[in-house]
């Protein structure tokens, strides 16, 4: 069933999006499709569009996260889940412009809400770098704290990616050694049990570029 068409505010169309950091990027796209629970049709009904991985892999860069890691981690809080979202071109795009929301989340709510597992509370909690609601800022610095949301794709994406690097990866100051020769259990990144683990792992594992 079609999606209803979310509502956009007047702020702007999200910004184009260059990625240069191959080692923040999604490598094995084609596998997506075989690592969510719905069926391909549902969840990418037109394949995967590129701007979807665009996101993903910006924010990566930007906050030196692995792209991969990020996947897996929306995977876990419910992005793919149970058919609720369609991710075509024209919804990723309408989701993530200024003050666009994705459908069965409330900003409002006090609870952990799909697609990304955010809290509002703490998603809008605090100002400056240590605050989640504007990473979202690094690249489109019209962005508000009045019209970013943890609802819209891109400004979740992103502030996933700037709690990913506070909260896990300062853990470890040599990140990107450390990812690729395992000196360090990846168990220490993640803050929660062993089937986020587990899940994150398996498509950190597939989608990672090195």
């Amino acid at each position: 069933m079609p999606l209803p068409t979310p509502t956009v505010s007047s702020c702007g169309p999200l910004p184009e999006i260059t990625v240069s950091d191959q080692a923040c990027g999604l490598c094995n796209t084609e596998k997506i499709p075989d690592l969510i629970d719905d069926p391909m049709s549902s969840a990418f009904p037109d394949g995967v569009p590129d701007i979807f991985i665009k996101i993903i892999q910006k924010a990566g860069e930007t906050f030196g996260v692995p792209a991969a890691l990020i996947f897996g981690t929306i995977y876990h809080e419910g992005a793919f889940s149970g058919g609720v979202y369609q991710y075509t071109d024209a919804n990723v795009r309408a989701w993530s412009a200024c003050g666009g929301t994705m459908p069965n989340c409330d900003k409002n709510s006090s609870s952990t809400q799909t697609p990304f597992g955010w809290i509002p509370h703490y998603f809008y909690d605090g100002e400056g770098e240590s605050a989640m609601w504007n990473a979202i800022q690094k690249i489109d610095p019209n962005r508000t704290k009045e019209n970013t949301s943890p609802c819209n794709f891109a400004d979740g994406i992103f502030a996933t990616a700037k709690a990913l690097k506070m909260w896990t990866y300062a853990r470890a100051p040599d990140f990107d050694t450390t990812w690729v020769t395992g000196k360090h259990s990846i168990q220490s990144y993640f803050p929660d049990n062993n089937p986020f683990i587990t899940r994150a792992i398996t498509r950190f594992n597939a989608l990672k570029c090195f």
